[in-house]
């Protein structure tokens, strides 16, 4: 079994209050990372690129809710999340050094969990006092 420690260059210690917190990789091995600031209401992304890791805002929320994000990497390689914002489920998705597109999937509570499948579509479960799965035809290009 592999030992897990944290890596520094990762590290930013200006971040407080971080509630939620979800990792991707993508098939070329790039790391993504969102998360919840619980002081600012902020979603945050920190999508690497070749000049390493910045930190995007995807979305201002406000405070007071529970956006318990869920990142995965498209097929395209773009980072996406699906988020709770305030009862509504949304999947944003970068389309440019911070730039996101954001759609609404539909009412929500809980616990959003993103995947893709081998041909692209986007696979979505989440829950609205039962359990809900949504299904895409794939990211556009």
């Amino acid at each position: 079994m592999s030992r897990c420690r944290p890596v520094a260059s990762l590290l930013d210690k200006t971040v407080r209050g971080v509630t939620w917190v979800s990792q991707a990789k993508g098939a070329s091995g790039t790391l993504f990372v969102a998360l919840s600031e619980q002081m600012t209401g902020n979603l945050t992304a920190w999508p690497a690129s070749a000049e390493g890791m910045s930190i995007e805002v995807i979305a201002a929320l406000g405070t007071g809710g529970n956006p318990r994000p869920s990142a995965a990497v498209d097929l395209h390689g773009r980072p996406c999340v699906a988020y709770i914002d305030h009862g509504v489920v949304k999947l944003a998705t970068r389309v440019d050094t911070g730039s996101w597109t954001i759609e609404v999937v539909g009412p929500g509570t809980d616990w959003p969990s993103l995947a893709y499948d081998d041909a692209g579509g986007t696979q979505l479960a989440y829950l609205n006092g039962s359990l809900v799965y949504a299904r895409g035809t794939g990211s556009p290009a």
